[in-house]
């Protein structure tokens, strides 16, 4: 009985939306990294373009991961909410590339490290948008 009620939590934690936007964002946060770190590194590309299309790329990644799982959104509106969904994470890269710049022009850290940074502030930034804005349930 034990071994049944410990496994139904986990399996309700597992499921649980915060830790699944989690899961994708850590995913998208990855490919994010990767592609900054690429373009910076290998393609010589400035800072904060290298950034901006690591964001875009972690974004096309998590919109149908979240769509479809963390926010289990309506069958048909995939579509329909991407608008709203962009919108909301440009406004988050908008405030993330700001504080990039700051870090590094200003504070003069290096860009990776403030990189790290400036994905943890979207990362909040996008789940309240998300949560609250884009796959929010009509009452």
């Amino acid at each position: 009985e034990y071994k049944v009620l410990k496994s139904f939590k986990l399996e309700k934690i597992l499921k649980s939306q915060i830790i699944l936007f989690f899961i994708v964002g850590s995913t998208a946060t990855v490919i994010n990294y990767l592609v900054f770190y690429t373009f910076l590194d290998f393609f010589h590309i400035m800072y904060i373009v290298s950034s901006i299309t690591g964001y875009m790329a972690g974004v096309l990644f998590s919109y149908y991961l979240n769509f479809k799982y963390t926010f289990s959104a309506e069958k048909g509106v995939i579509f329909k909410k991407m608008p709203i969904y962009v919108s909301v994470y440009l406004l988050s890269l908008l405030f993330s590339s700001l504080l990039l710049y700051i870090l590094v022009d200003y504070l003069k850290l290096d860009p990776k490290l403030s990189n790290i940074f400036a994905i943890l502030q979207s990362s909040v930034t996008n789940y309240l948008g998300c949560r609250y804005i884009v796959f929010r349930k009509k009452k």
